[in-house]
């Protein structure tokens, strides 16, 4: 299989992604969120995958979700059962047509036990049936299902996300990043360190920092010489600008 083009929007300037669309301003991975975040023009937006107990995948942030009857495992709900509790609650299907290719988009799919393979499958197949490659990347927390995405097509750009823990940033840092054939690694601001981005640098990674919500932390990333963020605040993507990053 073919590897990512040169035109892919990781290969731009500055990224500033609307974490789960616009947060501070409607409510998280809501068509309204992510269309703000269009309006607005942060260079992509950030969602989570999930997939239903009929195999349907949505978007959502966590694996359970509350319902008449109290808190349910995702997996264990229909999806005809989810959208007459939840009816602002978008599949993936639906996002992907109607605003795939109006702006670039990181997807995030969730760790679900014995799910990895069908929710990978479904994501890719949905991916190029809308034609999209260069302005996607699939992230996850879970190295399994980032080594499957390359397994099933290395032309998709990947990150790893890297949580509050520094022993794994530094395990990541020197031994897995060759194996899993990741672009990027996605890390929480909190322990991002220059040590991290020059190894990320040696290895032709991105780096990019979440979630980053208050001018201070922003300014401090920055000059790490980090790739991009994520934000659920739409004044950092004004900040951005006025400090001259373009938009992607």
């Amino acid at each position: 299989m073919e590897k990512r083009g040169q035109s892919h929007f990781y290969d731009n300037n500055f990224i500033v992604f609307g974490h789960r669309g616009v947060p501070n301003l409607l409510q998280e991975n809501t068509m309204e969120s992510f269309m703000k975040a269009i309006e607005l023009n942060f260079t992509g937006i950030e969602l989570d995958v999930v997939e239903t107990k009929d195999q349907k995948l949505i978007i959502h942030h966590d694996l359970f979700m509350k319902t008449r009857d109290g808190s349910k495992n995702i997996c264990d709900i229909y999806h005809r059962e989810l959208v007459k509790q939840k009816p602002r609650t978008p599949s993936l299907k639906q996002v992907l047509s109607s605003i795939g290719h109006k702006t670039n988009i990181n997807i995030e799919i969730k760790h679900q036990k014995d799910r990895e393979d069908s929710v990978v499958k479904e994501t890719i197949r949905q991916l190029k049936k809308y034609s999209l490659i260069d302005n996607i990347v699939i992230s996850s927390f879970n190295s399994r299902i980032i080594k499957k995405i390359k397994e099933e097509d290395d032309r998709f750009a990947t990150a790893l996300i890297i949580g509050k823990t520094s022993f794994w940033s530094d395990l990541l840092a020197t031994k897995l990043w060759k194996n899993l054939k990741i672009d990027a690694i996605h890390i929480n601001h909190k322990i991002t360190s220059s040590k991290i981005i020059k190894k990320a640098r040696r290895r032709n990674l991105k780096v990019l920092c979440y979630t980053v919500n208050d001018k201070k932390t922003f300014v401090k990333i920055k000059k790490l010489g980090v790739d991009g963020i994520f934000t659920d605040n739409p004044e950092i993507l004004h900040v951005s600008r006025d400090q001259g990053d373009q938009k992607s």
